[in-house]
């Protein structure tokens, strides 16, 4: 199971999630650089939004 949190949390908002299910399943927490005060990525240009079209 793979646990995102939202834009303004980290992954300690699904320490219950993990107490319940920890036993019986591989779990995985992540949280995305960016958000939880957890700087973002910089240089990387795959990040980086492409040309806008010009219609």
């Amino acid at each position: 199971m793979i646990l995102i949190p939202g834009l303004a949390t980290g992954g300690w908002v699904w320490q219950e999630v993990v107490r319940e299910f920890a036993p019986t399943r591989a779990l995985y927490v992540v949280t995305l650089p960016g958000f939880d005060g957890r700087p973002g990525v910089n240089g990387d240009r795959s990040m980086r939004p492409g040309p806008r079209s010009r219609n």
